[in-house]
């Protein structure tokens, strides 16, 4: 029994560097191909850079801030389809859908439009109505009355939200 598995194991030794494709070296972690998103997110208005932009990929590689001229890098990120994701408060977000191939680095720009509070949301008796790049988005909400409070409260997606108004009399 013994000699069988010493067999095994020379057999093992001689034929391990034939499944190497480099035949020199083993590799057993490769490094991840140094590839690059980088852009820039502007005010689609002033075309200035946005600094404070939030910016992250689906599928996740890793959330970055945009820098005081609105400029990213997502550094060594894989081969594939990427959906790269722009928000910040204050903002209509964007997503835009890139290519990345293996070892080339990839750019790409956005334009995110302000939100004009009082043209861009209003409220119903029943919803939040957030207009959106000419569409409407109605969220339901409840409202109570209270003696000099009223309170709206409502739940988009997942993300529950609510809103005081106060006033006396």
């Amino acid at each position: 029994m013994r000699s069988i598995s010493k067999l095994f194991i020379i057999l093992f030794l001689l034929f391990l560097p034939a499944c190497n494709k480099n035949n020199d070296k083993i590799i057993v972690n490769p490094e991840p191909a140094a590839t690059e998103i980088t852009g820039q997110v502007k005010d689609s208005v002033t075309k200035e850079g946005i600094e404070g932009v939030l910016i992250s990929t689906t599928p996740l590689t890793k959330t970055v801030l945009s820098n005081s001229n609105g400029q990213f890098i997502i550094s060594n990120i894989g081969s594939g389809i990427y959906i790269v994701h722009f928000s910040k408060r204050g903002y209509h977000s964007d997503s835009v859908k890139i290519d990345v191939k293996k070892n080339q680095d990839a750019t790409i720009e956005s334009e995110l439009l302000k939100i004009n509070y009082l043209k861009d949301i209003t409220l119903s008796t029943d919803s939040l109505n957030y207009h959106f790049y000419g569409k409407l988005l109605p969220i339901p909400i409840i409202i109570k009355n209270y003696t000099d409070t009223t309170v709206y409260y409502g739940k988009c997606g997942s993300t529950p939200f609510f809103a005081v108004d106060n006033y006396n009399n």
